[in-house]
């Protein structure tokens, strides 16, 4: 079966990640001891998972999807991989929610708005009393011509959400200026579309039991 890209991370897993906004920021001193700063650009996610000492199966199975990226010429979908649900539903994946306005609750929000700054999210079709934490993420997605398209934001405070099930929470990055009001803002496994960087992924040497460490960034 030939592969598609974007693709997902393997099944085998990380032992040790880092996943933090990347900013290119100017300052800009005073000579009365102000300090003003102005960011160049889109905000970016940057992220490290390091492997633990796989056996030979899932060794197998990181070597061979690192070599299919093709160093950074393909794209993957990217996440927090130990936050993949909102903190106070990941040990439930979110299972057996319903909204607040019936209906089972399959992760995403029936529509969202936002501030003037972009950094604050509004939620609706939530259940009733949701709750999101500091370090939880809201993604966004939608197609582009047939193609896939992501933004991603985190929380950077607590919000329990309203009895009709509408959550406002502010978030960092600020919501990417190209995502359109017609993307859906989910809540579960959210992502963002991510790139190897060759020079800092590498695998180690295999063991006798055919055992691989390594450290992949994107």
């Amino acid at each position: 079966m030939a592969l598609t890209f974007p693709r997902d991370l393997p099944l085998a897993g990380v032992v040790e990640e880092t996943f933090e906004v990347q900013r290119v920021d100017f300052l800009s001193p005073e000579a009365g001891g102000r300090l003003g700063g102005v960011t160049a650009g889109e905000d970016l996610w940057s992220a490290t998972w390091s492997l633990p000492q796989h056996g030979q199966a899932r060794a197998d199975e990181w070597r061979a999807w690192i070599s299919a990226q093709r160093g950074s010429q393909r794209m993957f979908f990217g996440r927090e991989v130990h936050r993949t649900y909102p903190l106070a539903y990941q040990a439930t994946a979110m299972a057996g929610l319903n909204r607040a306005g019936g209906g089972a609750f399959d992760g995403a929000a029936t529509s969202w708005s936002l501030d003037g700054t972009r950094s604050v999210v509004t939620l609706n079709g939530l259940p009733a009393g949701f709750v999101l934490g500091w370090g939880d993420y809201i993604g966004f997605r939608w197609l582009t011509g047939g193609q896939h398209r992501r933004d991603l934001v985190r929380c950077v405070e607590p919000a329990v959400g309203s009895a009709g099930g509408q959550v406002v929470v502010t978030v960092e990055k600020a919501v990417w200026l190209n995502t359109p009001p017609t993307a859906v803002a989910y809540l579960n496994r959210p992502d963002c579309l991510m790139k190897l960087v060759p020079g800092q992924t590498s695998l180690g040497r295999k063991t006798r039991a055919q055992a691989l460490q390594g450290s992949i960034s994107a």
